[in-house]
């Protein structure tokens, strides 16, 4: 039989990327900021926004590093909550 997890045990949350380029919405509360070519110019974007206090997380199908080419047919999505998209975009002068 199993037992639910401790109160104190940590959730995860499954995010879907949609396959259509027009739909950014990744979960309800979470939005595709901007897709870097390289997943080092995503990382960098991430540090400078959480520098600025901005919750930022990147999406890289690598295989997990077995398979870093793999980065390439999707880039590197630099994803944030949606309450900050207007803020993420001004700080990395995305436009």
């Amino acid at each position: 039989m199993l037992l639910p997890p401790p109160a104190s045990a940590a959730t995860t949350t499954t995010i879907y990327l949609s396959k259509s380029e027009h739909t950014t919405f990744v979960h309800d509360d979470l939005i595709i900021v901007h897709t870097f070519n390289y997943r080092h110019e995503a990382e960098a974007a991430r540090s400078v926004l959480d520098a600025n206090g901005v919750f930022a997380v990147v999406f890289s199908d690598d295989a997990g590093g077995q398979e870093i080419g793999l980065q390439f047919v999707h880039g590197a999505r630099l994803i944030v909550k949606q309450k900050d998209e207007r803020l993420a975009k001004t700080i990395l002068k995305l436009g």
